[in-house]
């Protein structure tokens, strides 16, 4: 029996909803789309965009700049009605298509109201931390990416475990290093991490050594290296050398 869906075409626009949860709309995009049909690139019967039927509603689970587009030129909408599918379907879907990026797959759970995905959003944009690092502290206490988190995080599955941690870390990292443009690196954020839980450094003397030594402090290439130059400068004109880890 073929399983190939068929492709329906109208002009019904009103029959058609955007649904909470997809892609925010970029018009930039749908004027491209607009600009490529008017200059005799018209692959809308090609690729028709998907949808699911409620109530005799058709909503867009994944092509909403190409309706826009079909919209505004006056153009038959071309789609497939799929069953049993949901934009979190649509976003792992994308994943292996890598269509989707970081914030498209945040942005899509947190419609959906996943708590966990607005914690990371609130937590990358309190400390203007990269994601990868974000991900990885407030899943795993680590800014090490655990096997898994990234995939975790795209299907919709990613969980916050770790947000005490993740913040005293940060909030640590900031106080000590914020002078540096490498501030947020996530090799020295992980550096941190590992030291916080040695208790066997004064935090005031770190803070000390930092001030008059300013220069001494770079960026490094792993965790490893920059908790070496943090115990170099922490023991700098100390007469008995202290290891800090």
């Amino acid at each position: 029996m073929d399983s190939t869906p068929e492709i329906y075409r109208s002009t019904d626009y009103e029959r058609f909803h955007l649904i909470n949860g997809n892609r925010n709309i970029v018009p930039k995009k749908v004027e491209k789309i607009v600009g490529d049909v008017e200059k005799g690139l018209d692959l809308f019967p090609f690729c028709p965009i998907i949808v699911c039927e409620v109530d005799g509603k058709l909503n867009i689970i994944d092509g909403q700049h190409r309706f826009k587009a079909s919209r505004e030129l006056k153009k038959p909408i071309y789609y497939v009605v799929a069953e049993n599918i949901s934009i979190r379907d649509i976003a792992r879907m994308n994943n292996n298509t890598d269509k989707w990026k970081f914030n498209d797959f945040m942005d899509c759970y947190i419609k959906l109201g996943m708590g966990d995905y607005v914690v990371l959003r609130d937590f990358i944009r309190k400390y203007r931390v990269n994601h990868a690092p974000a991900l990885a502290l407030l899943a795993n206490g680590s800014a090490v990416t655990a096997k898994g988190v990234s995939e975790k995080f795209k299907d919709g599955e990613f969980k916050v475990n770790h947000l005490e941690r993740a913040t005293e870390v940060m909030d640590l990292t900031i106080k000590l290093f914020d002078r540096y443009k490498f501030c947020r690196d996530r090799n020295l954020i992980e550096a941190v991490s590992r030291l916080m839980g040695k208790d066997l450094w004064e935090l005031d003397r770190m803070e000390e050594k930092l001030t008059k030594h300013p220069g001494m402090m770079d960026q490094c290439t792993s965790y490893k290296t920059y908790i070496m130059l943090i115990e170099q400068i922490y023991n700098m004109s100390a007469q008995h050398r202290k290891i800090i880890y």
